[in-house]
């Protein structure tokens, strides 16, 4: 049973993860807030949130291991990123930049995001690794 809970609670902050992520692109679509390559003081609270996010994952999940608090926050990296790829593509279809990035034809979107994509899987691994480790020894799961 303890496998399913710490599935559920994964899939809870990888839900956060897209909410937080889906908000931000709307917003960014709707003209609220420019391209995410700007980095506005509110996209800056998005990512801290986002970080953070990983982050308690990663502390509250700490009995699982690191190798899996890893691989969930590689998870959490991609699901952001699906999400992001899919309001850069609207976007580019709209014609509104939500990368902020300058992409002359649509063959290249995929290529730009795949850039933009390993290393955010790969800092949210590290993310969620750095928040297990700061969960107290007793919860870590001994190897």
């Amino acid at each position: 049973m303890p496998n399913v809970q710490s599935k559920a609670k994964a899939g809870k902050f990888l839900l956060i993860i897209a909410a937080l992520t889906v908000l931000e692109g709307l917003l960014i679509l709707a003209g609220i807030l420019p391209p995410l390559s700007a980095y506005s003081a509110v996209q800056i609270i998005f990512i801290l949130a986002q970080i953070a996010t990983v982050a308690y994952m990663g502390f509250s999940l700490a009995k699982l291991g690191l190798k899996k608090i890893a691989v969930k926050g590689a998870l959490a990296g991609l699901v952001m990123m699906a999400v992001v790829s899919v309001f850069s593509a609207i976007g580019y279809v709209r014609g509104i930049p939500v990368l902020g990035v300058p992409v002359q034809a649509a063959a290249y979107l995929p290529i730009v995001l795949l850039v933009i994509a390993v290393p955010n899987i790969l800092l949210f691994a590290i993310f969620a690794i750095a928040g297990a480790l700061l969960a107290p020894k007793k919860t870590m799961k001994k190897k």
